[in-house]
């Protein structure tokens, strides 16, 4: 992965993200006025029970730093550069 890669790759990741973010926001508010508040947080605690089991049953990702299976780098911050590019936010003075 280059460093060209990752700018449009963060950029789609945010733009995703709060594309999701404001229709579960929609759709909640929606869920709200509908039903009430008391099932938006009912379905709330569902997810996170379905996820809580979904994660326990599935593949757990490696840890930031290390390598996946096909031996690529998990961590922006192992990426080649990495010290240029913790000096310039890291600059004393």
């Amino acid at each position: 992965m280059s460093w060209a890669h990752i700018q449009p790759a963060l950029t789609a990741a945010v733009t995703i993200d709060h594309v999701f973010s404001i229709s579960a926001a929609l759709v909640g508010g929606l869920i709200w006025s509908a039903l009430g508040f008391q099932n938006v947080f009912l379905m709330g605690a569902g997810l996170a029970v379905i996820n809580f089991f979904y994660r326990l049953a599935g593949a757990h990702p490696p840890a930031a730093g290390g390598t996946d299976s096909r031996g690529k780098l998990t961590s922006l911050w192992e990426l080649p550069g990495r010290n240029r590019l913790h000096s310039l936010y890291n600059k004393s003075g």
